[in-house]
């Protein structure tokens, strides 16, 4: 993919379905294959949540594919599934200028849970 793209992916580690976080783990690392990232492409941020949300990179962390794969090298964390904390996290603080965000640029969020929130 050549677009121009600001992707925030959402993880949810709190580990209530094992094998859910493993196919997210596994979805997220196949998305970033078929992206092209460059910081004049596709850019990528990560939060991990479970009780509480925490980014893991932002916007301008990364321009290199491979090092973002690397940063994915996390396990389950456990705890409760606090998706809307993750959002408002994505929101305030990934998808911000000062962090590598583009006004120009889509911005695209990629959630992977076990869909189950509290």
């Amino acid at each position: 993919c050549s677009s121009r793209l600001d992707v925030a992916f959402v993880l949810d580690v709190s580990g209530s379905l094992y094998s859910v976080y493993a196919l997210g783990i596994e979805f997220i690392r196949t998305v970033i294959q078929g992206l092209e990232f460059r910081f004049d492409r596709t850019r990528a941020g990560l939060v991990m949540y479970s009780d509480t949300a925490s980014v893991r990179f932002y916007m301008d962390t990364y321009g290199d594919r491979s090092d973002i794969l690397e940063a994915l090298s996390i396990g389950a964390v456990g705890g409760r599934t606090n998706t809307q904390d993750a959002l408002r996290l994505v929101d305030e603080q990934v998808f911000q200028s000062n962090r590598g965000d583009r006004s120009d640029v889509a911005n695209i969020v990629i959630l992977a849970t076990d869909g189950e929130s509290n």
